[in-house]
């Protein structure tokens, strides 16, 4: 969570992103204080107090950046579309949304559900038969493809169990024709 926080961090002060985002001047960044706010929560949890209302000023801090980051649309939807900034900011949200899956992990995952999940989505993503988080994309078109040299080389197949788990990502188990 650390170097997932920290990326976060350098992504919302980067000025491609600051300088695009739409709020107020006067409010201070949320990007600002999420360090220390996963320090706050690290000390509690290691200490086994407080460890909730902890969890909840991070997970809004999390929110708050979130919130920040998508106001950056805005400025794209009036000046027009960077394609690196649309990847930096879809990096960002997909990187909150693994440190929310890991504070899902860690603080509230008694039967380990969360857990399943979350390697069941990181073999996905790690086998390459699924982008991260579960969602679909439509395979990139014949004629979008690169004509080069190595464009003859077979697909990659991947094997998966015949039995897919529940807490397997959608895509997964769609590729196994599992419900």
């Amino acid at each position: 969570m650390t170097f997932l926080t920290s990326q976060v961090r350098a992504a919302g002060f980067s000025p491609e992103i600051r300088l695009r985002i739409t709020v107020s001047e006067n409010e201070p960044s949320p990007f600002i204080g999420l360090a220390t706010s996963l320090e706050v929560l690290r000390e509690a949890w290691l200490s086994g107090d407080k460890t909730e209302s902890a969890s909840q000023q991070f997970k809004a801090q999390l929110e708050s950046c979130r919130h920040y980051a998508a106001t950056v649309y805005t400025h794209l939807d009036t000046y027009g579309i960077s394609v690196d900034l649309v990847f930096r900011l879809r990096q960002l949200r997909e990187r909150l949304l693994r440190i929310r899956t890991l504070l899902d992990c860690l603080l509230s995952d008694p039967d380990c559900r969360y857990s399943a999940r979350l390697v069941a989505q990181l073999v996905a993503v790690g086998a390459g038969s699924v982008p991260a988080f579960g969602r679909c994309f439509e395979p990139v078109p014949p004629c979008w493809r690169r004509k080069s040299p190595n464009a003859a080389r077979s697909p990659v197949n991947i094997t998966l169990p015949a039995t897919v788990p529940s807490t397997t990502p959608c895509c997964a188990r769609r590729l196994v024709g599992a419900p």
